[in-house]
C-alpha cells in the first residue's frame, strides 16, 4: 500500500469513527511532536553513507509524530518521516508507522496498521538523538541498509507484560503482515550490484530489480531482571519473497533476522551488548542462487558524565561471510561519540570511526580499485526536538 493510500485509509478511519462534538474534544488532545538534524560526514579514503569522501552535507532526517487516547484503553499514533543518506531516501516522504493500540490487560494488548518493529534493544528510538549518545547506529546490530526491512511492518501484533513476582517482568510482541521495500533500498542496491555477475549469467538485467515481500513474522522477549538496570532480550523476524530481476523470478527466504541482547544500568554508566544474525536463502527452480549469513555484534559503554554531556565509547564486528577478498566482506569499527546538550530540545554531536574493512560501505561507490583497507569516518550532527 502506497504512502497516499495509506494516509487516506487512516484519515478514513479518523472521519468515521466519533461524531463531530467528541472528534472537536479528541483533536484538542492529540499531542504532536517532531525533530529536525542535520550532518555532516567526511571520510578519509573511502565514501560511506554518501560522497563521504569529499565531504558529505547528505546527511539529515526530518519526522513528526501525532499521538492520541481514543478512549482509556485505544490509543493512535503515527510518524510521518523524511531523510536523505547519500543516495538514500532523498527525503521521499514515507509513514514510517501508523498504528491502532488497544490494552485489554498490562498482559494482552494489540496493535495493527504499520506497526513499530522490535529489533534489538534500540530499534524503535533509532531517530531519537536526545535519548543516545551515538550519530550513527552501531552498523554491525544495525546497519542502515536494513533500516526498511525492521522499521515498520503492515500487519498485527499482539504485546504485554508478564509479571514474575520476584524474577521481575518480561516484555513480549508477536506480530505478523508485509511491508514495501524500495528497489533503492542500500542493502538490496548492494546486494544485487555483488551478485552482478550471476545475475549476467542467469539472463537477468540488474539495472531492473525489485523485491516483493509475500509475508513476514516475529517476536520480542525482553526479560527485566530484579537486579536494578539489568535487561536480557532476543527479538526475532523471518519472512518470505521473490526477488524479480527482469526477467528472472526467484524465491527469496528470510529464514531468520536475530538479536541477542544484553544492556545494565549502573549509575551514570550504561553497558550494552547486542548481537544480530541474518540468515537468507534465493532459489530459482529449486536451485539455490544465492545463500548468505551474516552476523555481527558491538559493545558499548556510555557514560552520562553530566547534564549536559555524554560520552561512549563502542566496538563492533560485522562478517556476511561473502566469497570476496576478505576486508571486503568484514568491517571492524571503533567509535567514540560525544552529546553536548545545549538545551532540552537541541543537541549537537561529534563522531569518529577507526574502521578496518568494507563489509558495510557501498561497493558500487567504492571502486575495487580506489580502496583502503583501514579508514576513518568523522560525523557532526545537530538535533532538534519539539
Amino acid at each position: 500500500m502506497g504512502l497516499n493510500r495509506f494516509a487516506a485509509f487512516v484519515i478514513g478511519l479518523f472521519l468515521l469513527s466519533p461524531p463531530l462534538p467528541a472528534r472537536a474534544e479528541l483533536l484538542s488532545d492529540i499531542e504532536m511532536h517532531g525533530f529536525v538534524s542535520q550532518g555532516y560526514l567526511k571520510s578519509t579514503d573511502n565514501n560511506y553513507l554518501g560522497n563521504s569522501k569529499k565531504g558529505s552535507y547528505e546527511f539529515n532526517e526530518i519526522g513528526v509524530n501525532l499521538s492520541a487516547d481514543l478512549t482509556d484503553d485505544l490509543k493512535f499514533g503515527m510518524q510521518l518521516f523524511s531523510r536523505d543518506m547519500g543516495e538514500y531516501g532523498n527525503n521521499e516522504l514515507t509513514i514510517d508507522w501508523a498504528a491502532l493500540d488497544y490494552t485489554y490487560q498490562d498482559w494482552l494488548g494489540f496493535r495493527a496498521g504499520k506497526i513499530k518493529l522490535p529489533f534489538g534493544l534500540h530499534n524503535r528510538k533509532r531517530n531519537a538523538d536526545m535519548l543516545r549518545t551515538s550519530i550513527i547506529f552501531p552498523q554491525s546490530v544495525y546497519p542502515e541498509g536494513l533500516r526498511e526491512f525492521v522499521v515498520g511492518l503492515y500487519g498485527a501484533g499482539l504485546h504485554g507484560v508478564l509479571r514474575l513476582g520476584p524474577l521481575g517482568y518480561m516484555d513480549y510482541e508477536l506480530y505478523g503482515g508485509t511491508l514495501h521495500i524500495a528497489s533503492n533500498t542500500q542493502y538490496l542496491s548492494d546486494l544485487v550490484y555483488r551478485y552482478r555477475e550471476v545475475i549476467k549469467a542467469l539472463g537477468g538485467n540488474y539495472d531492473n530489480y525489485k523485491l516483493i515481500i509475500n509475508h513476514m513474522e516475529g517476536g520480542m522477549l525482553i526479560w527485566n531482571t530484579p537486579l536494578t538496570g539489568l535487561r536480557i532480550g532476543g527479538t526475532s523476524l523471518m519472512g518470505k519473497g521473490e526477488i524479480l530481476v527482469d526477467p528472472l523470478r526467484l524465491e527469496f527466504s528470510i529464514d531468520g533476522i536475530n538479536t541477542l541482547s544484553a544492556e545494565y544500568d549502573i549509575k551514570s554508566l550504561t553497558f550494552t551488548h547486542e548481537y544480530m544474525e541474518m540468515r537468507i536463502d534465493s532459489q530459482m527452480k529449486n536451485q539455490s542462487i544465492y545463500k548468505a549469513k551474516l552476523n555481527g555484534f558491538y559493545s558499548e559503554v556510555n557514560w552520562q558524565a553530566t547534564d549536559w554531556f555524554a560520552l561512549s565509547i563502542s566496538y563492533g564486528e560485522y562478517d556476511p561471510n561473502l566469497k570476496e577478498p576478505a576486508y571486503f566482506g568484514w568491517q571492524k569499527d571503533i567509535t567514540v561519540s560525544t552529546k553536548f546538550d545545549i538545551s532540552e530540545y537541541w543537541c549537537v554531536k561529534f563522531e569518529t570511526h577507526f574502521i578496518d574493512g568494507l563489509g558495510l560501505a557501498s561497493l558500487e561507490e567504492n571502486p575495487a580499485d580506489d580502496v583502503e583497507r583501514e579508514w576513518m569516518l568523522f560525523a557532526v550532527k545537530t538535533s532538534l526536538n519539539f
